[in-house]
């Protein structure tokens, strides 16, 4: 009896010494997670941050061709005075388009290491959705503006060559041998309706472009307020 109760105290002090490790490593994989899963979303949110600049860069260029425009068309109506270089300045910037991107190099590593480490359903779904629905659709929508006006922009640039309004021509380059493509422009044309044709054209795309990246720079706040809760709540010093 005594051998017996010897035994069962060794066999249980073994169970409880495998218990306690398995507790251990637990303990150590979960504080690995963790430790994972609060340098991801810090790298996300920085990630996300960035590209955030990006998309109010984009809108600050559609800001610029919208008073652009204005003051074209405040010129073509005789209530303001522009100086050539100002006329060319305008007119280039009233036909700015913009191309949206963003990085997904953060996302894609956590998709490998498992996006199942964030341990939020709604923040993971957020991401998930974010980056695999919302950024590629939107990014499509802002691509189909630029090719929704094309030809008709196309078609009232080549009126405007007609009218002698641009025209482009050789220029000998000064500091190597060759020539480069530069444009002259006869700016007393911007009166005519070919050219205010030209600016309804380009107002109702900046229209486009304002509405739709208005939307994607909410969209991207909203998931750095979501990331910025999680962050703060559950990884506080």
């Amino acid at each position: 009896n005594k051998y017996l109760l010897y035994a069962i105290g060794e066999i249980i002090l073994v169970v409880i010494g495998i218990l306690i490790a398995l507790q251990i490593n637990n303990w150590n994989i979960e504080k690995q997670e963790a430790i994972f899963e609060e340098k991801i979303l810090n790298e996300l949110k920085n990630s996300i941050e960035n590209d955030l600049k990006g998309f109010n860069y984009l809108e600050y260029r559609i800001k610029r061709k919208d008073g652009a425009i204005d003051t074209l068309l405040f010129a073509k109506n005789g209530k303001l005075q522009l100086t050539i270089k100002e006329l060319i300045k305008y007119h280039n910037w009233s036909n700015v388009g913009i191309e949206l991107s963003y990085d997904k190099a953060t996302f894609e590593t956590l998709k490998n290491r498992g996006i199942q480490k964030i341990k939020s359903d709604t923040l993971r779904k957020e991401i998930m959705r974010f980056y695999e629905v919302y950024l590629p659709t939107r990014k499509i929508f802002i691509n189909d503006i630029y090719n929704h006006y094309k030809p008709r922009l196309d078609k009232l640039e080549d009126k405007l060559v007609e009218i002698k309004f641009q025209e482009d021509y050789f220029n000998l380059n000064k500091d190597s041998i060759g020539f480069s493509i530069k444009t002259r422009y006869n700016f007393e044309k911007i009166k005519t309706q070919e050219y205010k044709q030209y600016l309804l054209i380009q107002a109702k795309n900046k229209l486009e472009y304002w509405i739709r990246m208005r939307r994607i720079i909410k969209k991207t706040k909203d998931i750095l307020e979501l990331l910025d809760i999680e962050i703060n709540t559950r990884f506080k010093d």
